[in-house]
């Protein structure tokens, strides 16, 4: 099912039937088992296919069993696959049969689309497969959600009522999640179905620094200053060394004359005298923010928020966000963007369009090259915030940067904790 030229062979009597046959086998190991099985890796990659097509759920590695009454259980080493882990599980940990039918409705709702939950990408729209599924519902438009290549085929009825399941399952609160025993009565009558609610992990909202439109390069260049300045004062001349720990475009608050202030200190920590890192087992933070040393090891330092700062030029100056940057048929963040036409000797493309009659170019290419800095992968490579403060009020040369950090989808962010076995990294939008 994850093979995009197999997938195209499946007509849609042979998706149908996929779903239904992987809806009975969670059954099975939900409720007819002797032990209770927990997959908690649920995804299409594990669900095998025989010849007639019947669906097998393979890969039993991270699963885990309950005896007796026990409906629910609690880990601090969070393991599965980013795109079909449950919010309750990715957050506090906390896995049951809901965990496994909230990767159930994923995966339906791939089938159906034909496309993959965390490759997902509309230009313009920071939405995932489960949030565009959910706005074509409530738009009314449920069936452009079906795959084009059997959308010609597709018993209607039977589309809708998978999509709706898939909704369904994927609801943000695991108790209005259906169990699998119901999903599989849904699937063989007629009956009408409750209505969904929100997905898990739908977000929609812009970010106030997120939007730069109206803003004019001059002014962009001067809120780079500003923040930059904003940290030397936290991270060098405040009589606390302060790690603002979450630094984002919407933490950047502007005044009428556009000068930047850092704000919502609510992640802070302080180092006094010599103290110059620290490490913890809790990561909070921003998606599309957070530097590698933090996110996999806990560690933090000032050097992580340069990493942020990094993430917010290059924001600025592209106009777009690095965490829902979307160039379809490439799995690219915005680091990774800037990175290609940095080695390309294109910089000068990752302006944002509305900018670009009016931008000065020396001053857009130091920015760039700045921003590379300080998103390199290692913290020692990343330049302090004085020095990028000199490097944007003088012209000497700069180092050349080296490989950003993050430079693919957010896949890898997540293998690579997963390879490090971090515990816990909290979603916060």
């Amino acid at each position: 099912m994850a093979d995009d030229s197999r997938r195209k062979l499946l007509d849609w009597a042979k998706r149908f039937q996929i779903i239904g046959g992987t809806a009975r086998g969670l059954v099975y190991l939900h409720q007819d088992s002797r032990l209770r099985v927990i997959h908690r890796d649920l995804k299409t990659s594990n669900i095998l296919l025989d010849k007639d097509m019947n669906a097998k759920i393979s890969d039993f590695g991270l699963a885990r069993t309950f005896a007796g009454d026990q409906t629910e259980a609690r880990t601090k080493r969070v393991m599965g696959t980013y795109g079909y882990i449950s919010p309750e599980y990715a957050v506090r940990g906390s896995f049951s049969m809901k965990s496994d039918v909230f990767a159930f409705g994923v995966i339906v709702l791939e089938i159906v689309s034909g496309k993959k939950n965390r490759e997902f990408c509309v230009p313009h729209q920071s939405l995932n497969l489960l949030g565009h599924a959910w706005e074509l519902w409530n738009e009314e438009r449920p069936l452009e959600l079906v795959d084009e290549s059997v959308r010609n085929s597709v018993i209607e009825v039977e589309a809708l009522r998978c999509i709706h399941i898939g909704l369904l399952c994927v609801q943000g609160r695991p108790e209005d999640r259906p169990n699998m025993s119901s999903v599989v009565r849904m699937l063989e009558d007629d009956k009408p179905l409750p209505k969904p609610r929100l997905p898990a992990f739908y977000s929609h909202q812009e970010e106030s620094m997120g939007r730069d439109d109206g803003v004019s390069a001059n002014e962009r260049f001067q809120i780079i200053g500003g923040t930059a300045r904003g940290l030397v004062y936290l991270h060098h001349d405040s009589r606390l060394r302060v790690i603002h720990r979450d630094l984002k475009a919407s933490n950047i608050l502007l005044d009428k004359d556009m000068n930047a202030k850092i704000s919502d200190f609510g992640l802070a920590r302080t180092f006094a005298g010599d103290q110059s890192e620290a490490t913890t087992k809790r990561v909070m933070g921003t998606y599309g923010y957070i530097s590698p040393e933090y996110a996999v090891h806990g560690s933090f330092s000032t050097k992580s928020d340069v990493f942020a700062f990094g993430v917010i030029v290059l924001e600025i100056v592209s106009g777009k966000k690095n965490r829902e940057f979307c160039v379809p048929h490439q799995r690219l963040y915005l680091l990774g963007h800037a990175w290609e036409l940095w080695n390309e000797e294109r910089p000068l493309e990752l302006v944002d369009e509305s900018v670009r009659d009016s931008v000065i170019e020396v001053e857009a290419l130091r920015c760039i090259q700045i921003g590379l800095l300080c998103v390199q992968g290692r913290p020692e490579d990343r330049p302090n915030m004085s020095s990028v403060v000199r490097m944007l009020e003088d012209d000497k040369p700069l180092p050349e940067p080296r490989l950003p950090a993050f430079t693919r989808t957010m896949k890898n962010l997540w293998e690579e904790m997963m390879k490090f076995q971090q515990m816990r990294l909290p979603f916060h939008r």
